[in-house]
């Protein structure tokens, strides 16, 4: 969770954002009557920077539109993340460093067995290792 400051800047950010999946079918919702209200009571105002999102009258509550734009916001810039590399397991010892095959001809074993075979301990405390 990070924070996301509601400043002028950010809220036409979000509110471009949130214009542009709507208008591109991109965004679903959950079918709820509280959303519905909400998002009917939502305004889009065109400023100079851009896009933003406010209300029409100061007693209608549009906090829900606001965190659903900072959410599709968010999960279009994750969208955006190369992915994790996959890391691949290895067994360390501190007298011989890695040790990329522990028990050579096991390649039936799975590599905690052979992690086992060779003498690894099943205790997480265990300072041999």
């Amino acid at each position: 969770m990070r924070e996301f400051a509601q400043t002028p800047a950010n809220l036409t950010l979000i509110g471009c954002n949130l214009f542009e999946l709507i208008r591109g079918a991109s965004l679903v919702t959950y079918p709820d009557d509280g959303i519905r209200l909400a998002i009917s009571r939502a305004v889009v105002k065109e400023n100079a920077r851009g896009l933003q999102i406010t209300k029409e009258k100061s007693a209608h509550k549009i906090d829900i539109v606001i965190a659903l734009a900072m959410a599709a916001h968010a999960a279009v810039q994750q969208s955006h993340v190369e992915e994790v590399p996959i890391v691949v397991p290895y067994i360390w010892s501190k007298t011989s460093g890695v040790i990329s095959d522990p028990c050579p001809g096991a390649a039936s074993r799975s590599t905690t067995a052979a992690f086992y075979a060779y003498g690894g301990s099943r205790d997480p405390f265990a300072r041999e290792w």
